[in-house]
């Protein structure tokens, strides 16, 4: 799957070993994430969700079993209650002005005891906490749409930045998800390794020694909870 180094990767498939979903909701859907569903669920219903219009439109084209709706996650009345067995949730919640309500949702349209997983960047990360104590801003969170590179040091101001209106330390994400319904069946938190990713040896070395609350990216399988 795009974008994942091979140790999220390898997080994910454990967390969704032993799943037999029949339906699944992927939330920020895009064509690598519905191969990804469908190499691990062959026979799963996968419905596509997004705001993105373009994402949309490549997964129609290259999955014409898949069904694509143009919807917000913190309104998903297109789906019944208790409808969906999984939800798949991969690097949206950061995005969500109100995460809340997304999760509040999600809770919804998940049955009973359904499962959902789901990762986000760690706000509380080794390099937010040297950032911060030299007075500049944690790098996966932006106060500006418009100006997603205030408060970074000069090295980082040059990159193009994610907006993150909502970023969760693993402790403030544990408890979102239990005071919207979910119980949290396993947390995972390790450091981005993947090709050409910058300081990757020292992140390699931080993954065996720093505690997962120092950790770059949240991985969650969690259920519902009714």
């Amino acid at each position: 799957m795009k974008y994942f180094d091979i140790g999220i990767n390898k997080i994910i498939r454990r967390m969704m070993e032993g799943l037999e979903p029949k339906t699944i909701v992927d939330i920020g859907s895009n064509s690598s994430t519905v191969d990804f569903l469908k190499e691990i669920f062959p026979q799963a219903e996968i419905h596509s969700l997004n705001i993105d219009k373009e994402a949309l439109k490549e997964i129609s084209k290259k999955h014409k079993d898949v069904k694509t709706i143009f919807c917000d996650c913190q309104d998903m009345r297109v789906f019944k209650n208790n409808y969906f067995d999984f939800i798949f949730f991969n690097q949206v919640l950061e995005h969500v002005i109100y995460p809340e309500k997304c999760l509040h949702e999600c809770h919804r349209v998940l049955k009973k005891n359904g499962v959902m997983v789901l990762t986000t960047p760690n706000l509380a990360s080794w390099q937010n906490r040297l950032l911060l104590l030299f007075g500049y801003h944690p790098t996966n969170y932006t106060v500006s749409s418009e100006f997603k590179n205030l408060g970074f040091p000069k090295f980082i101001k040059k990159n193009n930045l994610y907006d993150h209106p909502r970023v969760f330390s693993v402790r403030a994400l544990k408890e979102i998800l239990e005071k919207t319904g979910f119980k949290i069946l396993g947390l995972k938190v390790i450091n981005h390794t993947y090709p050409g990713q910058k300081f990757r040896n020292l992140r390699f070395l931080l993954n065996i020694f720093l505690p997962g609350s120092w950790k770059e990216n949240i991985t969650a399988k969690v259920k519902s909870v009714k």
